[in-house]
C-alpha cells in the first residue's frame, strides 16, 4: 500500500499481527527477523519529554520496494511516545508509516523519524517494526516481510526539558566547507556525533569545539551532542568549497 500501512501490522504483541501472520494481507508466510532499527537514545536511557531520532534501514536481494510500519510500546502494550510527521514520513501519535514517494529505495530504504519520549515513570520502551520489501508484481502474494524490535530505558536523570530546549547552542558557519565551530556549549566528557541526511553516523569523537567536516560529501547533516543527563541536535548543511 503505497499509501501506508492499514494499522497495527508491526508485530508486536499488542497488534497480534504482521503483514503477512495472522491475517496481515502479505501472507501467510514467516516473516523475516532482521535488525533494522537504530536510535539516537543514549545507552544511560532517554530524558522524558527530549525528541530523538529513531532511523529504520531495510534491505533484500532484488528488492527496490518497500513500506513500514513503527509503534512504539511501554511493557504493558500500550502505546506511548510521539512520532512526528516528515516528507517521508504519516505519524500519528505513538506509530507511524511510510507516505507514498518514499518507497522505492535500489538496493535498500531508510526512514528517519523524530520521537518525543513519553512523560517520567513510563520505565522501559519497545520499538516494534514491520518493513514490507515487495517484489512487485502487483499483487500481495511472495513478497517479504521483515521484523525487528528494540528496547530502550529510561534514563534516571533529572534534567527539565526545558533546559534542554533553552540550551544556547550554536553551530557556524552554516553553511560550513571546512571547519565548523560549536559555540554555547562546553563538556569535554561529552560525545559528538554527526549523523547524515538518512539516520547514519558518519562522524563520531569525544566533544571539541571544532570539527573538521571538510571530508563529508555536500549535503544536510545532523551534529549530535550527548552526555549523562541530555541528548542536544543541530541541523547544519555541508558545502563544497
Amino acid at each position: 500500500n503505497s499509501g501506508g500501512s492499514p494499522g497495527k501490522r508491526t508485530g508486536s504483541p499488542s497488534d497480534g499481527s504482521s503483514c503477512a501472520t495472522n491475517g496481515g494481507c502479505h501472507g501467510p508466510k514467516t516473516p523475516e527477523n532482521l535488525e533494522m532499527i537504530s536510535t539516537t537514545i543514549p545507552e544511560t536511557g532517554y530524558v522524558p519529554g527530549a525528541e530523538y531520532e529513531v532511523i529504520i534501514s531495510a534491505s533484500k536481494m532484488n528488492i527496490n520496494r518497500y513500506g513500514f510500519e513503527i509503534v512504539s510500546e511501554n511493557n504493558s502494550g500500550v502505546g506511548v511516545g510521539e512520532f512526528m510527521d516528515n516528507t517521508d514520513v504519516n505519524a500519528t501519535n505513538n506509530r507511524a508509516t511510510h507516505k507514498f514517494g518514499s518507497i522505492n529505495g535500489a538496493g535498500g530504504k531508510t526512514w528517519t523519524i523524530t520521537w518525543k519520549a513519553p512523560a517520567a515513570g513510563t520505565g522501559e520502551v519497545k520499538f516494534y517494526v514491520a518493513v514490507l520489501a515487495a517484489n512487485g508484481n502487483g499483487t500481495t502474494s511472495g513478497d517479504n516481510v521483515l521484523l525487528d524490535n528494540v528496547n530502550v530505558t529510561e534514563g534516571q536523570s533529572t534534567a527539565s526539558v526545558t533546559s534542554l530546549s533553552n540550551l544556547q547552542l550554536t553551530l557556524f558557519p552554516n553553511p560550513a566547507s571546512n571547519i565548523l565551530h560549536i559555540s554555547g556549549y562546553n563538556d569535554d566528557s561529552s560525545v559528538l556525533t554527526i549523523l547524515n541526511n538518512e539516520g547514519k553516523k558518519v562522524i563520531r569523537q569525544n566533544f571539541q569545539d571544532r570539527i573538521d567536516v571538510s571530508m563529508l560529501e555536500a549535503g544536510v547533516y545532523y551534529l549530535q551532542l550527548e552526555s549523562t543527563n541530555l541528548v542536544v541536535k543541530r541541523q547544519f548543511i555541508k558545502q563544497n568549497k
